[in-house]
């Protein structure tokens, strides 16, 4: 399906410049891939489908009560954007033990850790970090 959308001219230039960055970015971790513009405006349309669905779908366990388990998906999210754990750690400064423990759900990171964390993986949606476990 193709949707026409028309945007203002500073609109367009952040999103020339968002997908610049991306593109530079993707090159500095090897990956010989321009992103577009339209790139980057699908992604923001799937981004903010999945941030509705996976609020849906934590706040249908969000009960105080209930039995199920808060974990986080940092190693998925890390496996997908092709980083190791030393990366990580380089780019947070969370020592390797620790990031470790976190990225194999043995423990929650502190709220510091969870912000360091997130914003390593560019990811600012707790909704997509995390999730809940029978």
């Amino acid at each position: 399906m193709k949707i026409e959308i028309n945007l203002k001219e500073d609109s367009v230039k952040q999103l020339r410049e968002v997908a610049q960055y991306e593109t530079l970015q993707r090159k500095i971790r090897g990956i010989d891939e321009v992103i577009s513009e339209e790139d980057i405006v699908k992604a923001a349309v799937y981004d903010y489908l999945k941030k509705v669905y996976n609020f849906n779908q934590v706040r249908d366990t969000n009960d105080l009560g209930s039995p199920y388990q808060l974990k986080n998906k940092f190693k998925q999210i890390m496996d997908e954007e092709g980083l190791k754990p030393k990366d990580l750690e380089s780019l947070t400064g969370i020592p390797a033990k620790n990031l470790s423990r976190v990225l194999n759900n043995k423990s929650q990171p502190s709220l510091d850790y969870f912000v360091r964390i997130c914003v390593a993986l560019q990811k600012h949606d707790m909704f997509s970090v995390l999730y809940r476990e029978k």
